[in-house]
């Protein structure tokens, strides 16, 4: 798997390479989608959107920021954009607006 972010301002993306010949393992809860595309080999492109946790919200105390920052107006579209070519996965997904885990890294 091969994997690059990039981070201008508030725009995020994330580039992710998934191939046919990655190493998998026997459980197939280990590594799922390797072995996913190792079986059933798809050709097609594909898009999605999702709602994501926004940025942390700071409140007065601990139980007032996990409300703000859980909360339904805190929400932000995370957008997918994928190609499935036989032999490998290949997706972006971006968002516009700062959400809760991607900040972190």
């Amino acid at each position: 798997m091969i994997t690059k972010k990039i981070k201008l301002g508030s725009f995020k993306s994330l580039f992710v390479l998934r191939h046919r010949w990655e190493k998998g393992s026997n459980s197939t809860l280990r590594n799922y989608e390797a072995n996913k595309i190792r079986r059933t080999p798809r050709l097609g492109i594909w898009a999605r959107r999702d709602k994501v946790v926004g940025a942390i919200r700071k409140g007065d105390d601990n139980k007032t920021s996990v409300k703000k920052t859980f909360s339904e107006e805190n929400n932000v579209n995370d957008y997918y954009v994928g190609f499935n070519l036989i032999v490998c996965e290949i997706w972006i997904n971006f968002t516009f607006k700062r959400t809760f885990g991607f900040d972190n890294d």
